[in-house]
């Protein structure tokens, strides 16, 4: 199957396995096809034959870091195909205890793989300049919409909404912000992407996966610790991925999440604000992300919104007199 038919949804993916070891080979396709993809095992003397044929051809490859030829096997496939691949070190146990912990990690390993498979990229137009996490528990949904109203439409800037809330009220956030019609919210399910000037809403009931090129995945388990959705989980996740072109907004809350997600934040570079404690319904969540001392600003929403305002289109508008140079 072509990868035009899987990104259609109209068939699993069909996976390709490159494995020398008769065990790995055999789990790995056991794993694959109970979990529900297409699975074909290539040996090296396949391999070439297999990447000449347009069709039938894997949708993505998984590869066996033990093989001793993993490095000559990956160069044919980068030179012939464009198809996703996986090097995956994850050795088959050879303890049945063992065997739940590898099948867990392998098919996180392959949720990635195959939403790897059906993404098509962002044309270069929605990219956005920086991904900033909005953050916030009680009181939050008031600020964050005083916020969004005050920001200048159009900046180059992919918005994470993280607020701890209910399962099953995700919609009401949703309600409360389609009003912004200048920066249109979305809640995260299956896979999406972060483009600029959009608003990407993480659900309360599972986590989420932030992926390279953009890309967002709704994931299968619930979010870990006390707090749904976990922002310092998020605020981590954008950070380590969008190094010096990220940021976190903490507004009010009723806890100390997003405070090691903001110590996270800081050492990727990003920048780290917060909602004015006085201006908070309640400001556990600022006060907490200000004791880490990695706070570089603070004001109200619509001062934060502002700022963030001047910010990005001042940096639009020396690009615009740098390319006129």
């Amino acid at each position: 199957m072509s990868r035009a038919g899987w990104s259609q949804g109209k068939l699993s993916p069909q996976i390709g396995i490159i494995a020398s070891a008769d065990l790995s080979r055999h789990m790995l396709k056991n794993l694959l096809l109970e979990s529900g993809y297409g699975a074909r095992c290539v040996n090296r003397q396949q391999l070439q034959e297999c990447l000449a044929q347009s069709e039938g051809r894997p949708d993505a490859w998984l590869l066996d870091a033990s093989d001793p030829d993993v490095d000559d096997l990956l160069e044919q496939i980068v030179s012939h195909s464009d198809a996703p691949f996986l090097i995956s070190d994850e050795q088959p146990p050879a303890l049945p205890s063992a065997f739940g912990d590898w099948r867990r990690r392998m098919l996180e390993k392959l949720e990635e793989l195959v939403a790897s498979v059906a993404s098509e990229p962002l044309a270069d137009s929605a990219l956005p300049e920086a991904v900033w996490v909005l953050a916030a528990s009680t009181g939050g949904p008031q600020a964050i919409n005083e916020f969004i109203s005050a920001l200048t439409p159009g900046l180059p800037i992919a918005f994470v909404y993280a607020q701890h809330i209910d399962i099953g009220f995700d919609r009401v956030l949703i309600d409360a912000l389609e009003r912004h019609r200048h920066y249109p919210p979305s809640l995260c399910r299956g896979e999406q992407h972060l483009g600029k000037g959009t608003v990407l809403v993480m659900p309360a009931d599972q986590q989420v996966r932030f992926l390279p090129f953009h890309r967002v995945l709704e994931t299968c388990k619930p979010w870990e610790g006390h707090y749904q959705p976990a922002i310092d989980q998020v605020v981590g996740d954008v950070a380590r991925l969008y190094p010096q072109r990220c940021g976190v907004i903490i507004f009010s809350g009723l806890c100390d999440d997003g405070a090691f997600g903001c110590r996270v934040m800081q050492s990727c570079g990003g920048d780290i604000w917060v909602q004015t404690p006085s201006s908070c319904v309640s400001p556990d969540m600022p006060n907490a992300a200000l004791a880490t001392g990695a706070v570089t600003r603070q004001g109200t929403p619509r001062e934060l919104a502002l700022a963030l305002s001047n910010r990005y289109s001042l940096n639009a508008q020396v690009a615009a007199v740098q390319l006129a140079l």
